[in-house]
């Protein structure tokens, strides 16, 4: 991917493109017509320290690779994003988007699912290290598929509804899955982006409905969320339930206390699954930031409170950097 990224900024250059970089945007590179080219890269590192078992622990969970390109005067833009961390290279995003009019839109290939709230906010846009464990639980990942949407301007409404492969059954076979999620707001919109929403003068509301249903194993999950924002503070709350009688939700509370550059946060979770009982996390974080979040060091507090065994406590220093 990266001489690939060379190869076409080459190319660019040699057609006379103009070439710019901006530390968090990446390199871009834009032609007479309007159509670009942009690479970029979200790493992340994370020290985890257990005051129990007195170890501690680095981590590079994510080093991801993004590029996009956008046609210029087309409404059709494509994006494909490559996960390096880990023992082996994967491909996380290819998909290629229609704009339509009035706030319509057309996206198809391999990107995260509308399964909840959450589960559209970029893991460089969290204000906490991770999703919400309930969240994890429930939400659907990456999935190969066709979704339409419908986003008017203004930030006041999301309506997303796709069909996908699904997951992959004992049988080997895909289990096809219907998704969808619509949320409203009044007020001052809040973005999926949770840190720029602390970071924004306004007060405003948001409801939204997610769901999921499978056509083999007609398993059936349904979200609810609330989101509220009064300057730069935010609350969001969002419940889950399955057919299957497993239950979980989380509320997220985030201040701004000097919004460019430092954030306070607090998460607690609860989980209820069949077979596993039922858990209960508490998390707190304080982010130092540069602006536009470019660079975020922040330090952590995490305790995992089973109902039926012994608390679990870990400390967690993470940085992360958008190139």
């Amino acid at each position: 991917m990266g001489a690939l990224t060379v190869l076409l900024l080459m190319s660019g250059l040699a057609f006379g493109a103009d070439a710019g970089f901006t530390l968090g945007q990446g390199l871009k590179v834009e032609g007479a017509s309007g159509a670009s080219l942009t690479a970029s890269m979200f790493m992340q590192e994370r020290l985890l320290v257990d005051p129990v078992a007195s170890t501690e622990v680095l981590q590079v969970p994510v080093l991801r690779p993004n590029l996009r390109v956008a046609a210029g005067e087309l409404p059709l833009s494509a994006r494909v994003q490559v996960e390096l961390a880990g023992a082996s290279a994967s491909l996380l995003d290819a998909h290629v988007d229609l704009k339509g009019p009035a706030g319509l839109g057309l996206r198809a290939g391999r990107f995260l699912v509308p399964s909840c709230r959450q589960q559209l906010t970029p893991v460089s846009r969290l204000i906490l290290q991770d999703f919400a464990p309930s969240a994890n639980a429930f939400r659907a990942g990456r999935d190969l598929g066709v979704q339409g949407s419908w986003q008017p301007e203004g930030g006041h409404a999301d309506v997303r509804l796709g069909v996908f492969d699904g997951p992959t059954l004992d049988d080997g076979g895909n289990d096809p899955t219907a998704i969808g999620r619509a949320a409203v707001g009044f007020g001052a919109p809040i973005p999926l982006d949770e840190g720029l929403g602390l970071r924004a003068e306004g007060v405003g509301v948001s409801f939204g409905v997610s769901g999921q249903a499978r056509a083999r194993s007609q398993a059936v999950v349904g979200a609810a969320e609330l989101a509220l924002r009064a300057s730069v503070t935010q609350l969001v709350v969002e419940g889950f339930a399955s057919r299957s009688g497993d239950l979980g939700g989380y509320a997220q509370l985030g201040i701004g206390v000097w919004p460019e550059h430092l954030l306070v946060v607090g998460r607690v979770d609860r989980l209820q699954q069949e077979g596993e009982g039922t858990t209960s996390t508490e998390e707190g974080l304080v982010w130092m930031i540069r602006p536009e979040h470019v660079v975020r060091i922040g330090v952590a507090h995490q305790a995992t409170l089973p109902d039926d065994g012994a608390a679990h406590h870990q400390g967690v220093l993470s940085a992360q950097v958008r190139i």
